[in-house]
């Protein structure tokens, strides 16, 4: 497969980023590959800023109106011309090495989807103004596990076969890249997360997993729901039990205990230790200890 990747980058009035999104996607690809930005209905002088980068990788469209970052997305992928996709959000940063190592991830481990860890930052993270990630790599198996209870990937570090994300009908949905992964995983396509670092991301109020229109979408968008069901279905499917609730529990333990790093993310070395060496995972009243809401009963069976 060629190593040739188009990067998918909407915009939305990013004229104060977007300069250093595309320009650090333009340093970590080779020289056959494209930087594809779809500008959805910029009012301000993001385009202005892209006509100061003179490399013939990057191609912009212009849209006057806008029509939102799922099918600015699809535009994309559409208008892409490579074997390999990869996603950078316009105020995200690519470091050096992501794509090399994306692409040596995906085929060595003959995975349809990959993804790297990122690093948070922005004013709003105390007291250093940045987060790492855990440093912890998933395979297929523990990815499918973890998106029945949490969702661990980044969208602006996925990198992935185009016929892969065509194979599911391409982004689409209120959620597209929750739904995107969900749907992928139920299919059987496998994803991949690499321990290693791939991009910096920007936290910031007005992002658009932090509106509360993204949040409710969350909740109530039919496609989302309607893949959760597949996808908790296709989970469920190899775990015995005598009802719901003990199928529920025996996937989070096998997600809890399956990953160290993982684990730490949700409880903490001390609790992952005890649950270790007693495998005691419930609490009095029946439900997980672990300090994300999961109930038991939520796998659809």
């Amino acid at each position: 497969m060629s190593k040739a990747i188009s990067v998918l980058m909407p915009a939305h009035n990013s004229g104060q980023t977007i300069r250093l999104a595309v320009m650090s996607a333009l340093l970590a690809v080779g020289l056959d590959s494209e930087v594809l930005v779809f500008l959805d209905g910029c009012s301000d002088n993001t385009l202005e800023v892209l006509e100061e980068i003179n490399d013939p990788r990057l191609k912009v469209h212009v849209s006057p109106s806008n029509v939102g970052v799922v099918k600015a997305r699809q535009f994309l992928f559409e208008w892409a011309s490579n074997d390999l996709v990869a996603v950078l959000d316009s105020d995200d940063i690519a470091l050096p090495w992501r794509f090399a190592s994306q692409v040596r991830a995906l085929n060595k481990n003959k995975a349809d989807f990959v993804f790297g860890n990122a690093v948070l930052f922005g004013k709003a993270l105390k007291p250093l103004g940045f987060i790492p990630q855990w440093p912890v790599g998933l395979n297929t198996r523990q990815v499918n596990l973890s998106l029945v209870f949490t969702n661990p990937l980044v969208n602006s570090a996925m990198l992935a076969k185009k016929s892969s994300i065509e194979s599911i009908g391409g982004f689409k949905g209120s959620i597209e890249d929750l739904g995107m992964w969900l749907e992928a995983s139920a299919t059987g396509l496998k994803i991949f997360k690499t321990a290693g670092y791939s991009v910096l991301y920007r936290v910031h109020p007005t992002q658009l997993s932090r509106t509360p229109k993204w949040k409710a979408a969350l909740a109530s968008d039919p496609l989302l729901m309607n893949v959760r069901e597949m996808h908790s279905k296709f989970i469920a499917s190899g775990v015995h039990g005598d009802n719901e609730q003990e199928v529920t529990f025996r996937l989070w333990r096998e997600y809890a205990l399956g990953s160290f790093g993982l684990m730490m993310q949700n409880i903490g070395l001390k609790d992952y230790l005890k649950y270790r060496f007693t495998g005691l995972l419930r609490d009095q009243s029946g439900e997980y200890q672990q300090t994300r809401d999961v109930k038991v009963g939520q796998i659809g069976i």
